[in-house]
């Protein structure tokens, strides 16, 4: 997205404002995207005792 975002910007100086907080918006939301996973792991740890971090490839 962010590559997206840099094109526009190059084709179009006046949406560099825009592309700017549209590049930032999106790291925010994939910043409280892994602290829900990290969430996540924690309740799984504490409720069934079970450490699931870095396991994405194993199936249980």
């Amino acid at each position: 997205m962010v590559a997206e975002v840099i094109q526009l910007i190059k084709n179009n100086k006046e949406q560099i404002e825009g592309g700017l907080e549209l590049i930032r918006v999106s790291r925010n939301l994939e910043r409280v995207a892994d602290l829900a996973t990290n969430i996540a792991e924690e309740v799984i740890f504490v409720t069934q005792a079970r450490i699931v971090k870095h396991r994405a490839d194993e199936k249980k």
